[in-house]
């Protein structure tokens, strides 16, 4: 074993002392600065200076009164330039997000012959105008390519944090030389205090490799018991692998039975979408209301035949009676053989309860024909007042709201029809009040009772 230690202290120490004395440089890190053209920004107005912002090749006539441009976002503006036809005064008039309104004047073109105001603000709205010299006719200019050149918040923020994290990076790198020329110089001391000791210990104990390879053949025995150590997890690790394995089966079952179950809900969804397609047709089907010609027309002639049949049933049955009662009028007009007004007295008598009879029977069929045909007409005429607002409804949302959507357009028109048919209903069902109190006031009336002698009219006077 070879126990010289062959390491050149003064060498380290050198090293060590001159990274001491070295200085940080101080172009270790860049500054990273730039500014971009921010002319087209959205703006809240729509004025011609606006519009300029967005169009680079057009123009704008800037006078006195000036223009004003309203941004939608503020900005950091470092320069604000445009190109002008004509020399005169020009100001910059803007406010920053603080809500301070500053004022910038410039008379003279730069190189390029341009105006540029110097801003370094950030703004939230601008205002130019334009002053004509004293000598100038002229009271505007025309402006072109107007450049706004500065920094969006965005890039501001993102800057800052650049900045931030190149700062945070230069005061690691400074704490990370200081750690390292800390650690090296107590790492030197702390060698050569080790250098020290191991001379002692080199000389006091000359016995420390029989004890190394008493150390040895102890880890040796440890080593066995860590491998029997490692056989017995191994075989804990095959019979958890055999449980996983298990579970995988489970587990595929389970994805076997929940992809079944998504068939079987697929299923059941696509026959509730055909469910509710079918209820939408009966809807449909079922609107007692139509809101075209054709519907009315078929609704009309199905209600005409209906309450049609109903009021010829009157019709025959007054027919049969004609008939019964023809044969015994002819009957009751033929007779000569009626000597006294006394004898056709008793012959009307005998008659009467079969002309009350037929009477009360024509009266009836009268009285129901009379009902047939008032509902018919009642009715007839609700369907059509109903198809007319529908029909109203309809045209009047086409004629009123033809350029929006058919959505729109269908629910304005139920809402109007369910309106117009609302105000028809209220009407009716005062119709049907009125009604219904003149025929409360008709049975509540009390008629006049008028007591008469009773007198036989066939009785025979004695005195005669």
């Amino acid at each position: 074993m070879d126990k010289d230690i062959n390491i050149d202290i003064e060498s380290l120490k050198n090293s060590v002392e001159n990274i001491e004395q070295e200085q940080i440089p101080e172009d270790l890190f860049f500054t990273l600065e730039r500014s971009t053209r921010l002319s087209a920004q959205e703006t809240t107005n729509s004025t011609k200076l606006s519009k300029l912002l967005q169009d680079p090749e057009g123009f704008y006539q800037l006078t006195y009164s000036g223009g004003q441009v309203d941004l939608k976002e503020p900005i950091f503006a470092k320069t604000l330039g445009f190109e002008p036809d004509r020399e005169g005064t020009f100001e910059l008039i803007y406010s920053n997000i603080l809500g301070q309104e500053k004022k910038l004047t410039l008379t003279e073109l730069n190189n390029d012959k341009r105006i540029v105001f110097t801003i370094n603000d950030a703004i939230k709205r601008f205002k130019l105008r334009y002053e004509k010299k004293l000598i100038s006719l002229h009271k505007k200019t025309s402006i072109r390519d107007i450049k706004i050149y500065g920094y969006t918040f965005e890039t501001i923020i993102s800057e800052l944090d650049y900045f931030r994290e190149v700062d945070d990076d230069r005061k690691q790198y400074e704490q990370k030389i200081i750690n390292l020329k800390t650690t090296i110089s107590n790492e030197l001391a702390r060698l050569i205090n080790k250098k020290e000791e191991y001379e002692e210990y080199l000389e006091t104990n000359n016995n420390y490799e029989s004890e190394l390879v008493a150390n040895i053949d102890d880890l040796q025995e440890k080593k066995k018991n860590l491998q029997t150590n490692i056989n017995q997890q191994n075989s804990e690790i095959e019979s958890l692998s055999s449980q996983i394995t298990a579970k995988d089966n489970q587990l595929s079952k389970l994805n076997e039975d929940f992809l079944a179950l998504q068939k079987r809900s697929k299923y059941l969804t696509e026959g509730n979408d055909r469910l509710e397609e079918r209820r939408r047709e009966l809807e449909k089907s079922v609107n007692l209301f139509p809101d075209n010609l054709e519907g009315f027309v078929t609704r009309a002639t199905r209600t005409k035949w209906a309450y049609g049949f109903l009021a010829f049933i009157p019709l025959v049955i007054l027919g049969f009676i004609v008939n019964l009662s023809w044969d015994t009028l002819k009957d009751f007009t033929a007779i000569t053989t009626v000597d006294t007004f006394e004898k056709a007295w008793i012959i009307l008598i005998q008659r009467l309860p079969f002309t009350l009879l037929i009477i009360t029977l024509a009266s009836m069929c009268l009285a129901f024909l009379y009902k047939m045909v008032r509902h018919l007409t009642e009715i007839q005429q609700q369907e059509l007042n109903l198809s007319k607002i529908s029909m109203l409804a309809r045209d009047v949302s086409d004629s009123e709201h033809s350029s929006l959507d058919e959505e729109i357009i269908q629910k304005l028109r139920i809402d109007r029809k369910m309106k117009l048919i609302r105000e028809f209903l209220n009407s009716e069902f005062n119709r049907y009040q009125i009604f219904v109190n003149r025929e409360e006031k008709i049975k509540s009336t009390e008629f006049i009772k008028i007591d008469l002698p009773f007198k036989i009219p066939f009785k025979v006077n004695k005195s005669e």
